[in-house]
């Protein structure tokens, strides 16, 4: 299973989290840090399947010059891992798979007032293993290899807001693609549809659905997003994510 579940593949992860917590946030000992100070962001993602894959993503965004609010240098690490299971066409029994992956990624953000946009890229590792052997699952094992990614979001209007990720990776060639667009409906509430297409050398699928971004508690923003989705290997599904940034 490649990060795209996680994202997708997804890319709930407990999904994905349990996210670093700034002092000044959970405690209230120290007053928040103005967002124009912000040089560390953790990006958290946990994603679930009817079709019962389970993983969970964390990712640390750092700005070793300046701010994350001002364009600039970035480095990034990445952590993946999760667990699936699908029927062998080989042998007809039941496979349990597990992943996990990380990876090391330096990169460059570009943001004026309205959009941002940012590429990545550098080496990452994967690990993953059956409860049985599968022939015909050739994503088995340790491996490392390199990764390229790079990610946007505009706001055309006062009322609308376009995101889109997408990355690759040459360890058991998985990727994950995802575009969201929202409309404001509340203060900090936006809302609409989203697409997403990821695999690897084993699986392959998209997704389509709807989502909710925004919400905002403390320095912490969180996205909700459910949908139906259609696997290769697994056939018609549901899925449904929880992703949450933290700045500080």
């Amino acid at each position: 299973m490649s990060p795209s579940i996680t994202i997708g593949a997804m890319i709930a992860l407990t999904l994905y989290q349990t996210s670093a917590r700034a002092a000044d946030w959970y405690t209230g000992a120290m007053p928040q840090k103005d967002s124009s100070d912000w040089i560390v962001a953790v990006n958290t993602s946990v994603d679930i399947t009817t079709q019962n894959s389970r993983f969970a993503d964390v990712n640390g965004t750092f700005a070793p010059t300046g701010s994350l609010n001002q364009s600039g240098a970035r480095l990034r690490v990445d952590g993946v891992a999760g667990t699936y299971s699908y029927q062998s066409t080989e042998t007809g029994g039941t496979v349990h798979g597990a992943q996990e992956s990380g990876a090391a990624l330096a990169g460059y953000e570009w943001i004026d007032p309205e959009t941002s946009v940012a590429v990545y890229a550098g080496g990452d590792f994967r690990h993953d293993t059956l409860s049985i052997p599968d022939p015909s699952n050739p994503v088995i094992g340790s491996s490392f290899g390199l990764k390229a990614s790079g990610e946007f979001n505009t706001r055309p209007t006062a009322s609308t807001d376009v995101s889109g990720y997408a990355s690759y990776e040459t360890n058991k060639s998985a990727y994950f693609t995802r575009l969201r667009a929202g409309y404001l409906i509340a203060p900090n509430l936006y809302a609409g549809p989203e697409v997403a297409a990821l695999g690897d050398a084993f699986f392959n699928q998209e997704r389509v659905g709807l989502y909710l971004g925004g919400m905002k508690f403390g320095n912490v923003r969180f996205a909700l997003a459910s949908g139906y989705l259609y696997d290769r290997v697994r056939k018609g599904g549901a899925y449904a994510s929880l992703d949450a940034r933290l700045g500080f």
